[in-house]
């Protein structure tokens, strides 16, 4: 598990400084989580009145290395959701892009931390925390690559306490060593809406597209496929390949943006 997370966490090529040159204001706000560890997070907002707020869920261990400055603060940004978030920020949408709690800064999120109640727990008072700032908005989990072992799980979890759930490049490789709790998982009992948005030439062995094809299928689930854009170099598992939708960036948050504002089916 620890070669996959040096794998997939690879992506923190990017370091963003405060603030960024998009048109949503950005902040950093941290909350107790227990009482012994805080979660801190981004928000990119352009309103104070949105209609959905986005728990952004990154993929490989879940850091996003928020770290503060003599400046303001640094972060990972090249992961695909990270690199989205100056697409999603507007009038309706704000965006939220939490690290890994305090207390596993050093070591980040394992997939059995990702399926335990601590996890649960600690989305539950961002969400509270949502409430707090934007009453009437609605809230939606977006995770992507082995932040999808949260979105699966949690999106179970959480029931109606969410509106819904997008999966991008979601992990549905049967083995051991990545996504267990993903197999098998009752995606038709979640009760919010969900969709899976995916590259349909993904080459990243964890989350090839013909496996998920067949998970869609089974559980009724809306697949989006996506095509084009850069195969980049390299392993194709990291974020500037088709695994991290290089090149159509833009075609994806649309996608998302059409699904959430469309009439439930």
């Amino acid at each position: 598990m620890g070669h996959l997370r040096s794998i997939l966490g690879l992506w923190a090529i990017l370091v963003a400084t405060i603030p960024m040159p998009c048109q949503a204001s950005e902040s950093i706000q941290t909350i107790s989580v227990t009482p012994d560890a805080t979660l801190s997070f981004i928000v990119n907002a352009s309103t104070n009145k949105p209609k959905h707020v986005l728990i952004l869920m990154v993929g490989g261990a879940g850091n996003i290395n928020l770290v503060k400055t003599e400046n303001g603060y640094r972060y990972a940004n090249g992961n695909f959701l990270m690199r989205a978030r100056p697409l999603l920020a507007d009038q309706e949408f704000v965006t939220i892009s939490p690290d890994v709690p305090s207390d596993l800064t050093g070591t980040g999120y394992s997939d059995e931390f990702r399926n335990s109640d601590r996890h649960l727990g600690d989305i539950q008072k961002l969400i509270g925390y949502i409430h707090e700032q934007y009453p009437s908005a609605n809230i939606y989990l977006v995770a992507t690559s082995q932040g999808t072992v949260s979105s699966g799980v949690l999106a179970l979890k959480l029931g109606n306490q969410i509106a819904g759930v997008i999966h991008t490049a979601t992990f549905s490789a049967m083995s051991i060593r990545a996504g267990a709790p993903l197999w098998n998982l009752p995606y038709d009992q979640v009760k919010s809406r969900q969709v899976f948005i995916h590259h349909a030439d993904d080459g990243c062995k964890w989350t090839q597209f013909g496996p998920l094809e067949t998970i869609a299928k089974k559980n009724k689930i809306e697949l989006i496929a996506i095509s084009g854009g850069d195969a980049g170099s390299g392993d194709p598992c990291q974020a500037f390949t088709h695994h991290g939708f290089l090149g159509v960036e833009s075609q994806v948050t649309g996608k998302m943006k059409d699904w959430i504002n469309s009439t439930p089916k």
